[in-house]
């Protein structure tokens, strides 16, 4: 990517020329290592064009002109309708501005992106420049306008990973093309159905329901299978084994039979046993008595009244969670309830069992007490809030917890004393 910084490219679809310019989040190793900037809705690059405004000296460096460079200006694409927020005519700017944001290095920017970038999708209404889609929601038109600019010729589709690929050993892994198989979250007739039961949830915190929308919109083909590892088979295709995203949809009600499940032999477990349990004894010619027994249990406990997770699984898991159920399940069986729970932070960095930068529950308690640990936790964040274990804070709270003890004690001695 280095090489072509102070280049002039065309974007494939205005045609327009453009001045390729260094930014420290882009990914070089990834493709060209060039990625188009759209500073007025993109919070990253907003901030990556004031940077290189105010940074003559690097520029130059790089043989950009820093003329060049200070005559860009961020170009309107979309306006947001918000009743609750201005966004203005650079909704990028806003972003930065309202939270403070001085450099690409501030945590901030991922929450005002994210953030920016669920309500363009939800909210934005294309400007002329898109013309026959002008004046349409992003989320109506962005298929549509994909399909058409790629038919036309503007781009092609590539399929990559989320994070990047090592060996064990730590080298670069290049994966051959193979075929594979997909769930297909783009049918819109499921996409609608989930976005019925993302309607019907209880979202907690509330403001969570927008990105479990905005993720059902988004998600498209995903790739459901690996070739190696522990698993389920694929039924119709052996030579691999489902990934764990989806194969992690509807194991809730595994939770109401497995503990009767169990003595049933494994040779009986087919599908009509399934059937009969899930969809009763109309759904087989010979319903299998002990299915219909453990029918009862799952009648039961289901729905699922509400799950606790974590926020950074909406994107993938959770959002699965609802799509296999309305896929699988009558209404009445759809997830009542999700609870979103806060990330736990060690010192201000995220916890990592990996990495050893943790503190584990056993050791909380042997050196601040039980009490102490559950004082604390309850009393620094709401549940989906992050929470940060400092070990000055939590000192804090046992002395407290500490004063209060002995302070209470004094009082039940006094008032015996005087009962005496």
């Amino acid at each position: 990517g280095t090489d072509l910084v102070g280049e002039r490219v065309e974007n494939p679809v205005t045609g327009d020329e453009v001045l390729v310019l260094p930014a420290e989040f882009v990914d070089a190793d990834n493709a060209t290592g060039v990625v188009m900037s759209v500073p007025a809705h993109s919070p990253d690059d907003y901030v990556a064009l004031r940077e290189a405004k105010a940074d003559d000296a690097r520029m130059e460096r790089y043989g950009i002109d820093p003329a060049d460079v200070e005559a860009i200006e961020p170009i309107p694409i979309l306006t947001v309708e918000d009743d609750e927020e201005d966004w203005g005519e650079i909704p990028a700017k806003h972003a930065v501005e309202s939270r403070g944001i001085e450099s690409s290095a501030d945590p901030a920017l991922e929450e005002a992106t994210k953030e920016l970038y669920n309500k363009e999708f939800h909210s934005g209404y294309l400007s002329e420049a898109y013309g026959e889609f002008a004046g349409e929601l992003v989320s109506d038109a962005r298929d549509r306008y994909k399909e058409a600019n790629r038919d036309g010729g503007a781009f092609g589709v590539m399929q990559e990973f989320s994070e990047e690929v090592v060996c064990r050993c730590g080298g670069e892994v290049v994966v051959a093309e193979q075929d594979t198989w997909f769930l297909d979250y783009a049918a819109e007739d499921w996409k609608g159905t989930t976005h019925g039961a993302v309607d019907g949830l209880d979202a907690v915190p509330e403001n969570t329901r927008g990105e479990y929308h905005h993720t059902v919109d988004w998600l498209n083909e995903w790739p459901c299978i690996r070739n190696y590892g522990l698993g389920t088979r694929l039924p119709w295709d052996r030579e691999f084994v489902i990934e764990p995203l989806s194969d992690s949809t509807i194991y809730m009600a595994y939770y109401t039979i497995a503990h009767r499940l169990r003595d049933v032999p494994v040779e009986e477990l087919d599908r009509a046993f399934f059937d009969t349990l899930f969809y009763g004894e109309d759904a087989v010619d010979d319903p299998d008595g002990t299915a219909l027994e453990l029918r009862e249990e799952w009648d039961y406990w289901y729905p699922v009244d509400y799950r606790f997770s974590a926020n950074d699984l909406i994107s993938n898991h959770l959002t699965f969670y609802l799509f296999h159920h309305t896929e699988l399940f009558p209404e009445p069986k759809w997830p009542q309830g999700i609870v979103v729970m806060g990330m736990g932070l060690l010192e201000g960095d995220k916890m990592s069992s990996s990495k050893g930068h943790v503190v584990l529950p056993g050791e909380a308690i042997g050196e601040y007490g039980a009490d102490t640990a559950r004082f604390f936790l309850l009393n620094s964040a709401e549940p989906w809030q992050d929470f940060d274990w400092r070990a000055d804070q939590v000192g804090s709270v046992r002395d407290q917890l500490d004063r209060f003890w002995n302070r209470a004690g004094e009082i039940v001695d006094a008032a015996d004393g005087r009962a005496s």
